[in-house]
Formats: C-alpha cells, structure tokens, sequence
C-alpha cells in the first residue's frame, strides 16, 4: 500500500510514503542559535581562507593545494553537520502533537533519524580526514601516518588525490594513530585537537550511533511496522533435537521503537557538534605550532 489507514486498524505489512514531511510548520530559528548550527557555519565559513591560505603554504614549502584542500574539506564537513542538524529537526517535527501517528510516525521518524545520523557519520569521516591532513604539513607526524601499513595505498595523501585509499573512515584504529602521529610533532594544542577525535569514537552516544548504522547499512535493517519479517529464526530448536515451527498467523516481528531511535540520533549528533566545536578551537593553535602559523594568534 501507498499510505497507511488512517483508523490505523489491522497490520500493516508493507508501507511506502509519499512524503517523509509532517506538515508542521517549523516555527522561526532558535534564539540564540544551537551549538551545532554555530559550529556548523563556523566550519564552513573557514572555506573563505582557502585561496589565500596557498600563498602561506607556498612559503612553507607544502605541496601544491595541501591547505586549500585541507580548509575546502573542514568547509564541506561543515556543510554535512548542518545537514544533520536540518534533518534532525525535521525528525523532531515527528514529535508534535499535529503530527501523524502510528505507522507514519514509526516510518518517517525513523527514516529521518537514520538520515541524520547518516549525515552526522558522513561529517565524522571529514573531521578523520581534516585531521590527518592538518597533522601532514609537520613531517614528523606525516613520517607516522604515512608509515601505517594501512594507509601504505594513500601513497601519502597527495592534494587533491582521487585515490579511494586517500580518503579514511573515522573508527578507533584511526583515531589511535591520529593521536599517535600528533605526539611526534610534541605539542599540546596539536594533542588537544587529535584527542578530541580519540574522545569521539570512545563516546557512548556516538558508539551506539555508528553501531546502529553498521547493522541497518550493511546487515539487516528491521522493518519499521509491526507485520513485517522478524528477524530472528522461527525454528525453535528443543533439548531432544527436535525442531518446531514457531508461526502462529500473524507477525512476530517487533519493530524498532522510532521514540527511542530519535533520541539515539539527536544524542550522537550532539557527541559530534561538541568535539567539532572543540576541534576547532584548537586548530589554529594546532597549526601554528605544527609550523604553519595560518591564523594570527588572537589575545585570551
């Protein structure tokens, strides 16, 4: 079916929308603005330092298009979490009073918290990836990156690259040899900005986050409504060997709780908006002290 009853009687077994919208009018922007949408913009406004930043690498003796690439990339991460944060509101939209309820609810709710965890995940990978390319431009930590048997194919992460290999996933490994490669360089703004991707993938809201991803992208995403396929083994399985069919006419599948999932999204997005925020704060710091001083030291 197409929509789903509205007396929402019987089980739904199949449910396609036309719409994930809930119709309910957004309201004006929240004053003052939320921490992630801040952060947001402040990623993405570093992108207007791009081109000038070339002319100070140059002058470091960096590869061609390593800062422009490397702001470009904190500029579109930017752009992702905003994404996020977007999404994330329409989710919550779900939860007014005039919203739709029942299955409507269950699907669209849930589908809007997969997206925004999808877009939040998305950003962590750009925070893995401006962090290994701010961590290069200093050859002690780009000698430990580069020198990772996993990393070997990235063929040291030349600007701009199009090599897959070239471009990490956030994961705790990563984050381990991050931390590690910003050690060599010896500075503490540098093991601030690397500790706070570490602190990213040891937070429970993010685990539970990208775990949830991991079963519904890659392995057996539930359905969302209560008469479809469970997803365990209807054969129970007796001490003397026998088996039994367990089917007694209607589903004994029981859908993912949208509530539940909603807040699992909002809290993982949360994790990442505060260690972004944080990262940025220490960048520039990190920069200078890595020996590219970008940015004029501002007074504290």
């Amino acid at each position: 079916m197409t929509e789903a009853a509205d007396d929402e009687t019987g089980e739904v077994s199949a449910l396609v929308l036309r719409t994930l919208s809930s119709g309910v009018d957004p309201g004006p922007w929240p004053q003052p603005l939320p921490r992630t949408v801040e952060t947001a913009l402040e990623w993405q406004n570093t992108g207007a330092h791009a081109t000038w930043s070339e002319m100070h690498g140059a002058t470091h003796r960096l590869p061609k298009g390593r800062l422009s690439e490397l702001i470009g990339r904190i500029a579109a991460t930017g752009e992702q979490l905003g994404l996020a944060w977007t999404c994330e509101q329409d989710m919550r939209l779900w939860r007014s009073p005039n919203a739709p309820k029942g299955d409507r609810f269950s699907v669209s709710a849930r589908a809007l918290a997969e997206i925004t965890g999808y877009y939040a995940i998305s950003a962590g990978h750009g925070l893995a990836n401006v962090t290994l390319r701010t961590l290069l431009v200093h050859s002690g930590a780009a000698a430990v990156i580069n020198q990772d048997k996993k990393l070997k194919e990235a063929k040291g992460f030349a600007p701009f690259s199009t090599r897959p290999d070239a471009w990490v996933s956030l994961n705790k490994g990563l984050a381990k040899l991050l931390q590690t490669a910003a050690a060599a360089a010896g500075e503490p703004t540098v093991d601030r900005m690397a500790d706070s991707v570490v602190a990213l993938t040891q937070d429970p809201r993010w685990v539970a986050l990208t775990s949830r991803r991991h079963v519904d992208f890659h392995r057996w995403r539930p359905q969302s409504v209560a008469g479809g396929v469970a997803t365990f083994n209807p054969w129970e399985q007796a001490a003397d060997g026998s088996s039994k069919l367990t089917m007694y006419g209607t589903s004994q599948h029981q859908p993912p709780n949208a509530e539940a999932l909603v807040h699992e999204a909002s809290a993982g997005l949360a994790a990442l908006a505060e260690v972004m925020s944080d990262w940025m704060t220490a960048w520039p710091g990190a920069l200078r002290e890595l020996g590219v001083p970008l940015f004029k030291e501002t007074a504290p």
